[in-house]
């Protein structure tokens, strides 16, 4: 192998993939030096190309410790790796675990006692690779061990390594409810409609379905990722694309909700203006949601609503005071930076809509620790305050639906939504430098929905990087995606096997998949999953590889599954009774057609007009698959049984009915899977998908809202038909609100 492929293997880069038509794509060179450069290698010349492969190759074996070690917590007593010089005479190793819980075991050992792992040379000199055998029965959690190392002649090594102890599967839906297979509501939260909210969906919004939705017996409320976007650009509006996947998007504050709204007079005179109330009921009352009108709304009252609180609060030991101090130290220099962030890219893109970038400040703003930056901070860290109170209001909001949701007896709660990256224009990419590579992109390779290939646009995570740092980046996500939630839904699940990388200025045919470690990536997540109490469904849609979902299904992770896909090889839809037990079923998604859109061919069209497909063989074949697509559907509600001749909704012209909606819910409702989720566009019969996959602005994608508010949604027949379903299908024990409400 060339040092080139040697590098690039070390790095986790693959050298050729299986699509999703079984072809071999062979990676050719020029990919492997772009992405290699992207991750911080120097190889612009074969000869750095070498130094670099042997500097990577040589890293762990001039060093005492890796920087963590998993262990599995049914298979200990585990082992740690010590590398060290060959000597004959031996050498004495001390060593001390220290527990996350703060208890301490230590010991000593000869080095010639322990066991040889593996052998290397470098300069002609032989270092070996030994086994520290760790203490049995250690707890679940992260430990710190340091090692010391004493030779004879007098010379001594030392070093020190993380040890993660990780049970083998995540929490399960049978541990929250042994016996129900449960449902809930999928929405997607800025669609809501209420005369309460300013014209998208917020958290009092949430609060309130959350009530209704329990009272109708769903285990959970599922929701689009709630991770924050550019509070200075509110018309970056995609919720799979933020500056951070560990916060929160601020715009969903229900302004009306924060305990200092009534008593702020500046507020209230400005909020009861005929003119401020006029603009809401505009925005209200707006077919799509408008983002910058909503925005503009929001900080006109929220940035005097701050000062009310700076004065009255900040710094003080009143309880809100307190409270805001708690957050600010429990979410750390994370949110700091954040704040940061959010200051800076309000102050220059103010200044310039080309500054919408970090990439594209003055050098001296680029890194987040220069003394530019600092000095920013300090000058305008009331501004700073600001976002960080934002965060807190926001997260404070978010607690109390959570803490209702309990209240009533939801078993799951909320089921929120964890981003497969973040924009390379965002806080994290920012923030975190080091670890995120900037210049390339996260994607997916052809498919039969997207043939020319997807670019998703977010930055991977370095998985050298990545295990460098003990895996820390990861496990600060997954606490701040797991903190409100009863359930957590990875985006792209694969990307703990291998992420489809693009590099800089190719198309997405151009991509190769760049590995990570599943098996330790998985263990970290069963370890938060169970410390959280939080079920993790893995969206497994796509190219998936062979054996992929048996390891994750072994880990606890549910599959997710979609109504469209679940074929047998001739087209036949799949038996309810057929789907796997530990899954997630479910329709459709948001970049899916709704059951009435895919039902009309609403997709077809909009791919027809945008001119989407790739070749005319393609548009063809997709045009002409529909109308038997819906005979296998109406064969597969008759076979369920559960529609008959009578009711089956007209197929040329196709029409949607509520008989029809309601009989497709039913096939799902019948299903081994443990959990079902409904979208509320498929309960209303709506017509136009959330989001279209290869468009930006030529589709109103994220903007669509529901047909029917809040206040009208649960006496709308669809829903009434949905819910005589599952309660047919997928009883449960429901809260103390009475059934009958809904």
């Amino acid at each position: 192998m060339s040092a080139l492929g040697r590098l690039a293997a070390l790095a986790g880069i693959e050298t050729s993939y299986h699509d999703v038509w079984g072809n071999l794509i062979q990676v050719g060179d020029d990919v492997k030096h772009a992405l290699l450069a992207a991750m911080g290698f120097a190889v612009a010349t074969k000869t750095e190309v070498e130094t670099s492969m042997q500097a990577h190759e040589q890293r762990s074996w001039r060093r005492l410790l890796e920087p963590v070690t998993v262990v599995g917590a049914e298979c200990q007593p585990g082992t740690v790796a010590i590398t060290l010089p060959v000597d004959p005479a031996g050498a004495i190793l001390y060593w001390k675990l220290i527990e996350e819980a703060g208890t301490v075991y230590e010991g000593r050992v000869n080095t010639s006692e322990m066991p040889v792992i593996a052998i290397y040379t470098i300069a002609d000199r032989l270092i070996e690779r030994r086994g520290l055998r760790l203490p049995e029965q250690l707890t679940h959690g992260y430990h710190r061990l340091n090692v010391g190392i004493e030779y004879a002649d007098m010379t001594s090594l030392d070093g020190e390594t993380t040890v993660i102890v990780a049970p083998r599967s995540c929490y399960k839906p049978e541990t929250a409810t042994p016996d129900s297979k449960l449902w809930g509501f999928a929405i997607q939260l800025y669609t809501l409609r209420s005369n309460h909210n300013w014209g998208m969906g917020d958290f009092g919004d949430l609060l309130a379905l959350v009530e209704r939705a329990a009272a109708a017996g769903a285990a959970a409320v599922g929701l689009n990722p709630l991770h924050p976007l550019y509070p200075a650009n509110p018309s970056h509006i995609s919720p799979y694309s933020p500056s951070s996947r560990s916060f929160l998007n601020t715009l969903y504050i229900d302004v009306t909700a924060i305990p200092d709204f009534a008593d702020c007079k500046e507020v209230q005179t400005l909020f009861n203006t005929t003119r401020f109330q006029a603009k809401l009921a505009g925005l209200r009352a707006a077919e799509f949601v408008d983002y910058a009108g909503v925005a503009a709304c929001k900080q006109q009252i929220l940035t005097p609503l701050f000062e009310h609180f700076r004065r009255r609060h900040l710094g003080a030991k009143t309880r809100h005071g307190s409270a805001f101090a708690r957050f600010c130290t429990d979410m750390g220099p994370a949110l700091e930076r954040l704040a940061v962030f959010d200051t800076l890219h309000e102050y220059f893109y103010a200044q310039d809509a080309e500054y919408w970038s970090w990439r594209s400040w003055p050098a001296d703003y680029q890194s987040p620790d220069s003394p530019a930056v600092k000095a920013f901070a300090a000058k305008y860290q009331n501004r700073v305050n600001y976002f960080k109170y934002l965060q807190w209001v926001a997260d404070e909001q978010l607690a109390t639906v959570v803490r209702r949701a309990r209240e009533l007896g939801m078993p799951i709660g909320l089921y929120m939504d964890l981003a497969v990256g973040v924009d390379p224009a965002g806080g994290e990419a920012w923030s975190d430098q080091g670890l995120l590579v900037a210049d390339a992109s996260v994607g997916a390779p052809p498919d039969p929905l997207n043939q020319l290939g997807q670019n998703w646009g977010l930055t991977p995570i370095n998985p050298v990087a990545l295990r460098e740092r003990a895996f820390t980046p990861l496990i600060a996500a997954l606490r701040a995606n797991m903190r409100h939630a009863g359930a957590l839904r990875i985006d792209h699940v694969m990307g703990l096997l291998r992420l489809y990388w693009i590099p800089p200025g190719l198309p997405p045919t151009a991509g190769v998949y760049v590995r990570y470690p599943l098996e330790d990536l998985l263990r970290i997540l069963a370890l938060e999953s169970q410390r959280q109490r939080c079920i993790v469904i893995g969206e497994d849609l796509g190219t998936v590889p062979e054996g992929f979902r048996d390891s994750v299904a072994t880990a606890g992770v549910l599959s997710y599954r979609v109504l469209y896909f679940e074929r047998w090889p001739d087209g036949l839809f799949k038996r309810p009774e057929v789907y796997p037990e530990h899954s997630l079923v479910t329709i459709s998604t948001h970049d899916l057609p709704t059951l009435a859109g895919w039902w009309l061919g609403r997709d077809i069209d909009w791919r027809l007009r945008l001119g989407l497909y790739p070749n005319a063989k393609m548009q063809a074949d997709d045009v002409a698959s529909r109308p038997l697509d819906r005979e296998r559907l109406v064969n597969a509600l008759l076979d369920a049984k559960v529609a008959d001749r009578d009711t089956l909704p007209p197929r040329d012209p196709p029409a949607v009915t509520t008989e029809f909606l309601a009989a497709v819910h039913h096939l799902l409702a019948h299903s081994h899977s443990k959990i079902m989720m409904v979208q509320l566009e498929d309960i209303l019969g709506q017509e136009e998908q959330a989001n279209l996959p290869g468009t930006v602005d030529e589709h109103p994608n994220w903007r669509r809202k529901l047909r029917l508010s809040l206040a009208d949604l649960f006496d709308d027949e669809g829903m009434q038909a949905v819910l005589r379903v599952m309660r047919e299908a997928r009883p449960r024990a429901v809260s103390r609100l009475d059934p009958g409400d809904a």
